[in-house]
């Protein structure tokens, strides 16, 4: 999904006082490193189930809240294969998982 699109789908995602920084920051064309912490500090995280694949990777990958089981369950519905490859490898529990299945 091109940045335009990403920005245009955060911006309707995240509403409210409580995303006021992290909107500001998409606003402003701030990239995926300052997002990333912004979106954590304001728990977006209840907006897990709603992220695209890209979002879904990086914050598997960063954030301390997602645990393993929601990676687990995450990755089968992952659809980009640019994402389902790097999950495989780099998302914690998720390739010993699959490669003893």
């Amino acid at each position: 999904m091109d940045y335009d699109k990403q920005r245009k789908r955060a911006l309707r995602l995240f509403k409210g006082k409580k995303y006021a920084e992290l909107r500001q920051a998409v606003r402003d064309g701030e990239c995926f490193d300052v997002l990333l912490p912004l979106a954590e500090k304001a728990g977006a995280i209840e907006h897990w189930d709603k992220f695209i694949d890209e979002w879904k990777y990086y914050a598997g990958e960063d954030w301390d809240d997602i645990t393993d089981e929601m990676r687990r369950e995450a990755f089968p519905k992952l659809k980009e294969r640019e994402w389902v490859r790097r999950a495989y490898y780099d998302w914690s529990g998720i390739s010993a998982l699959y490669k003893n299945k």
